[in-house]
């Protein structure tokens, strides 16, 4: 079967990747063992040093990108089945409202899968075998015309007892509001983003130990190792583990999102987990607060967002609170990080994986 490194895949639901893959949280194991030891990524030397005049070329190659494909089954390369190409509008219409930097990594893609049965939502990485890259995304959020709203708010009802198997949204749980755009799918730019802030994390070193972390074989206890000083992690983090001490809060180790099981945090957690957030921590979602890979590759995707697709996005507790994400996107408490995220986009160094393909 071929498998995947991941780059932490913000849209992975807790069952099974595919047949025999084993569970998300596995996955995710699974992936900080390869990536922070030996990451394909940083192996690879820079792209093509596109400028503004041949961009359009990352555009022109989207349509061959698209491969429709069954579960994968066994090893070897994957078989495009017909219809692929026919998804490849929802793609091109992300590049037309992504800035430069996004631009360029889809010239870095070797495919894109549009898998027929998958449990999750999208995925972005290296394949393990043939060391392709890849992004992959559930047919069916493509066909159904999956939404923002109704995509974001199932995520963020995960931890307080969403149903992780069906997106539907709790009206008892807290829910996103945003504003309509018609330029793209809004979801399919947030998620897409996301992924692709994994793929420059890891490219690019945003994300480094101060010193080398062992190697962790995936079982037992992670290692737990310092973040570098000029790394993105270490704004937030004072380990891969371990947020800065003004930037805990109570019930953030209860935050399980698409491995919560049985264990979700109560309801009558919610108003206090919101206003720490919000008030008192620089992180800008829930899921940044997980790790520093999330943390770097959700706020990428909420600055994006909010600079090149204007969207807004509103979270309402339902416990009679409401907080404006993209106003403390612009707020003191996340100054450092929105600096280092424009800093980051007017990079004319940064690097792109190289296609195999």
């Amino acid at each position: 079967m071929t498998k995947f490194v991941f780059f932490l895949a913000l849209s992975f639901s807790l069952k099974t990747f595919a047949t025999n893959q084993g569970s998300y949280a596995e996955e995710k194991k699974q992936f900080f063992k390869s990536a922070m030891s030996k990451s394909e990524i940083q192996k690879n030397q820079p792209f093509l040093n596109l400028h503004q005049e041949n961009i359009l070329e990352c555009r022109n190659r989207i349509k061959s990108l698209m491969c429709l494909v069954d579960p994968a089954t066994s090893k070897g390369k994957r078989e495009c089945l017909q219809g692929g190409e026919k998804y490849a509008f929802h793609f091109e219409q992300l590049f037309d409202n992504y800035p430069l930097v996004l631009q360029k990594v889809f010239c870095s893609l070797d495919v894109i899968y549009i898998e027929k049965v998958f449990v999750g939502t999208a995925y972005a990485g290296t394949s393990d075998e043939d060391k392709l890259i890849v992004l992959g995304i559930r047919k069916s959020v493509l066909d159904e015309k999956l939404n923002l709203h109704t995509w974001a708010s199932w995520k963020e009802q995960l931890s307080f007892g969403g149903k992780p198997d069906v997106y539907e949204i709790n009206p008892q749980l807290p829910e996103i509001q945003v504003s309509p755009v018609n330029r793209a799918n809004d979801f399919l730019y947030f998620v897409v983003a996301h992924e692709f802030g994994h793929i420059l994390d890891f490219a690019n070193k945003v994300n480094q130990f101060k010193e080398a972390c062992p190697e962790w074989n995936g079982t037992g206890l992670e290692p737990e190792c310092e973040m570098k000083e000029d790394s993105w992690g270490a704004l937030s983090w004072k380990t891969n583990k371990t947020p800065r001490v003004e930037n805990d809060f109570s019930n953030r180790t209860g935050l399980c999102f698409y491995w919560c099981g049985q264990m979700p945090l109560a309801q009558t957690t919610i108003s206090q987990v919101y206003n720490d957030l919000i008030e008192k921590s620089d992180f800008i979602s829930l899921y940044s607060t997980t790790q520093p890979w999330d943390d770097f590759a959700d706020s990428l995707a909420y600055y994006v967002t909010s600079n090149y697709l204007h969207q807004s996005y509103v979270i309402d507790t339902k416990q009679g609170s409401q907080y404006d994400i993209m106003k403390k996107l612009k707020s003191s408490l996340f100054a450092k990080k929105y600096q280092y995220i424009e800093r980051f986009l007017q990079r004319t160094d940064l690097i792109y994986p190289t296609p195999k393909i």
